[in-house]
């Protein structure tokens, strides 16, 4: 037991449940030679690593027996169905999330440098990573979402239209016939929400930021479904009050008016204290159609940018509605995590169905340790996507170091984390009753 209280011999099963998740997968597999089965699972498994970089050719070297060509042929070339992985994702996902009202269907791209013109959907196109226009292939995710937690549940890859204006280009890369049109990215969204609304993933609403919410027809579209949306808008979008005529900038309406200030959640930093306000406002949709909503505007005590979004709920608080804007803040979490600790940028595909098949694996990935996260939230509740990389790699890959050292330096690390948010909390409180 550490000063806090919180046992860490839990992490000793984590290896031992890591088996029985996979073969709960091995059903979207079933067509597949034992050979071909054991190396995606060996590759999966080492997306969980420690590897330097987590690709085909160094997660294949953590094992001699195992062949680098039998993995690179059932990630990229045995055809397998990934649609089918991430149904299975996102339903073992949401017995979880369906259990909490804060459930939210999150929707975001991420963009992943690549090198040369060959990889399928490559170009110069914006990279949200970067921020910057960027050589790369650019994702758009769902990602389910529920407080401090959030795993990804699908993916799509975006084809820029000098691709689909080019068919053999298109066809030499793998993309299937049907899929060689242009879909816009908000094309792809719509098709992720509805592919949760037919599995009937329990979100309780949609959230997005400005790229999305710009487009005023999807927001309509979210709320002819029957469904809730937050999103954020740019700061220049135009809207006016019901009953008034004249429009203007959101910017420009709330300028004069007041803002009051809301504790939202806890963070490592102290609190997450944010100034906000609310009112409706009327939405032009196209040239005959208006939709009343709410705006929301929040920003930061000392100062900065202030954020806007637009909402269709019309029962939430204030406190509630800013709360939900800033709950956007854990797809980037997400990726993050999925980035550094499971290999979601690092593949080595080229083509359409190893691409997706790489990030169906991920989104393995991610569910396991998002699981052990929920499993052990109460011992442990700073638990990090690390800490169980960190387990994992020593239990099923070659180590100098005892699991007892890893547990030791995991529990080194939270006890730091610990003493450091109790102190930030602590400093916050005594500021804010200066205040």
């Amino acid at each position: 037991m550490n000063d806090e209280g919180f046992s860490f011999d839990c992490l000793e099963l984590t290896a031992d449940r890591l088996g029985e998740f996979l073969a709960d997968f091995t059903d979207c597999f079933v067509d597949l030679r034992k050979k071909t089965l054991r190396s995606i699972l060996f590759y999966t498994t080492g997306l969980l690593s420690q590897t330097n970089r987590k690709n085909i050719e160094r997660i294949a070297e953590q094992d001699e027996s195992v062949n680098y060509q039998n993995i690179h042929n059932g990630v990229s070339s045995v055809p397998w169905d990934h649609e089918l992985v991430f149904n299975h994702v996102a339903k073992r996902a949401n017995t979880t999330f369906s259990q909490s009202d804060d459930s939210a269907l999150l929707i975001d791209e991420s963009g992943f440098t690549k090198k040369g013109v060959k990889s399928v959907g490559v170009s110069r196109q914006w990279n949200g990573r970067l921020g910057k226009v960027d050589n790369c292939q650019v994702g758009v995710f769902g990602v389910l979402s529920s407080k401090a937690m959030a795993c990804p549940i699908n993916a799509k890859l975006f084809l820029p239209e000098k691709w689909i204006n080019d068919p053999d280009r298109c066809r030499e890369a793998g993309v299937p016939e049907q899929r060689i049109e242009f879909l816009t990215k908000i094309d792809l969204a719509k098709q992720i929400i509805e592919e949760a609304i037919s599995q009937r993933i329990d979100f309780k609403w949609v959230g997005f930021d400005s790229f999305y919410g710009r487009d005023k027809t999807f927001l309509a579209w979210i709320e002819d479904k029957g469904r809730e949306f937050v999103g954020d808008i740019p700061h220049n979008t135009k809207v006016r009050l019901p009953g008034s005529t004249r429009e203007m900038t959101v910017e420009q309406l709330v300028e004069n008016r007041k803002f009051k200030v809301k504790r939202l959640r806890p963070q490592c930093k102290g609190f997450l204290d944010l100034e906000a306000m609310s009112v409706g406002v009327e939405v032009k949709i196209s040239k005959t159609e208006w939709r009343t909503w709410r705006l929301i505007a929040t920003r930061e005590i000392d100062g900065g940018d202030t954020k806007f979004s637009l909402s269709n709920s019309f029962s939430d608080s204030l406190e509630r509605l800013a709360y939900k804007q800033r709950q956007r803040f854990w797809v980037e979490k997400s990726f993050e995590d999925a980035k550094t600790s499971s290999g979601m940028a690092q593949y080595q595909v080229r083509k359409w169905q190893g691409w997706h098949h790489h990030m169906a694996l991920v989104m393995i990935a991610m569910l396991f340790m998002f699981e052990e996260r929920v499993q052990n939230n109460e011992e442990l509740p700073l638990l990090t996507c690390q800490d169980i990389v960190t387990v994992i790699d020593h239990c099923l890959f070659k180590s100098k170091q005892t699991l007892e050292d890893r547990i030791g330096a995991i529990e080194q690390r939270h006890f730091k984390r610990y003493t450091d948010i109790a102190r930030r909390q602590s400093k916050h409180r005594s500021d804010c009753q200066q205040i």
